[in-house]
């Protein structure tokens, strides 16, 4: 509410400047409730900058947009950001940054050699950073290729140390968000309810559907079927009332892995096979088809 009455009086007075703070506020505070008006708010924020001629502002937003694109399943317009971000000049954690997504994006995509090398170019970088929500992003970056690379393990440790260093900090959502798939795709009840117990803290409409849906794994996993089966149909229905189709094929990944199929909302596979192949999301279809497998040949 005051992120948007800020918002509001920033139009007033007229200030690119004033609207491009006031923008990237709203969407650092509603990103958790609201991915894609999130979005919105940070690519807004780059327009208001750049029409001020606030160079600065203009690349921090535009790499908020990137990551959050990359998040919420738009790669699209992820390429696009970083397309443009790489004809400006950038340094610092906002270099760093640029570094993570092109990396998370690459690593969802496949290209695990990429993905390396553009977390080695900043690995010196965080040995010697003092910025906490750097040290979390990069830990969250390093996450989600793990994540793709079916290193599971690894995936849950990093995800979960950056959310250890800072509980309710503003990489603790979406490191939460692999930590509890890492843990889920492991089938390893323990982790999964250490996940939703880090989860507690964190408030707003996306991550109550996150928490619903690691709930709903962690019911498979100790055999209440019917409890998972519900949860994951609700989970599934937010996400697309949402428009975050990766988090619904994520969602729908784990309900296909494990729950029986009879118990798999009707139309989650096929929906969550549409968005992979769309995205070009290689290891995460591979792992969704791989989960469907034993149904198959149980036929």
């Amino acid at each position: 509410m005051l992120a948007r009455g800020a918002l509001t009086l920033a139009d007033e007075t007229g200030s690119q400047h004033t609207r491009a703070e006031a923008l990237v506020n709203l969407g650092v505070q509603i990103s958790e409730d609201d991915p894609k008006a999130g979005l919105r708010a940070f690519l807004d924020a780059a327009d208001a900058a750049r029409k001020g001629g606030i160079r600065t502002l203009e690349v921090l937003n535009l790499a908020n947009a990137a990551e959050s694109a990359i998040d919420i399943g738009r790669w699209d317009e992820a390429d696009s950001v970083l397309a443009e971000l790489d004809g400006k000049e950038v340094a610092g954690f906002v270099e760093a940054g640029i570094a993570f997504s092109v990396a998370m994006l690459a690593a969802l995509r496949g290209d695990f050699a990429t993905a390396t090398s553009r977390l080695d170019d900043v690995a010196s970088r965080m040995d010697a950073t003092d910025f906490l929500q750097e040290r979390t992003w990069h830990l969250r970056a390093r996450s989600v290729v793990s994540l793709a690379k079916a290193d599971l393990d690894a995936a849950y440790e990093d995800a979960m140390n950056a959310v250890a260093a800072d509980p309710a900090g503003m990489n603790s959502a979406l490191a939460v968000w692999v930590a509890a798939r890492a843990a889920l795709w492991l089938r390893d009840p323990v982790k999964a309810r250490a996940a939703v117990e880090a989860m507690a803290p964190l408030r707003g409409r996306w991550m109550e559907v996150a928490r619903l849906s690691t709930e709903a794994g962690l019911d498979a996993l100790e055999g209440r079927t019917d409890a998972a089966s519900a949860g994951y149909r609700g989970a599934l229905e937010s996400w697309a009332a949402m428009d975050v189709p990766l988090d619904l094929a994520l969602t729908a990944i784990d309900a296909v892995m494990l729950l029986p199929e009879a118990a798999v909302p009707e139309g989650a596979a096929r929906q969550a096979k549409e968005i992979l192949t769309k995205l070009g999301a290689q290891p995460l279809l591979a792992r969704l088809l791989a989960a469907e497998q034993p149904a198959t040949a149980g036929t």
